[in-house]
């Protein structure tokens, strides 16, 4: 019974440490912006990275939306997370997110 106990209580910590362990990042757009399938409106989402799928959830209301992301690694390790964009007919298109502290490189097609 001891052992059991042990072995569960070991796998539950485990598992705890890998929730606990999932890096999130703070994103602000200052304008309604399109990300891959995703639409997001103006505001702060912190987003968490789910093998090809991109999480982003509202700070304000907790509302989240996915969308799928092209996952690249590169050679430098990236000092800040940044985001590329581009103007189109519907307003801001992200095309990349460079995450702080990895060598991950988001791409989003549209």
């Amino acid at each position: 019974m001891t052992n059991k106990w042990l072995l569960w209580a070991g796998t539950a910590a485990l598992f705890s440490l890998s929730i606990a362990g999932a890096k999130t990042y703070d994103l602000t757009f200052s304008a309604p912006t399109k990300i891959g399938s995703a639409q997001l409106s103006q505001g702060t989402y912190r987003l968490k990275v789910e093998g090809s799928e991109a999480v982003f959830t509202n700070t304000r209301d907790g509302k989240s939306v996915s969308t799928a992301a092209t996952v690249e690694n590169e050679n430098q390790k990236f000092g800040t997370t940044a985001v590329e964009s581009v103007k189109d007919t519907g307003g801001d298109r992200v095309t990349a997110i460079e995450l702080q502290g990895t060598h991950t490189k988001l791409v989003f097609n549209r």
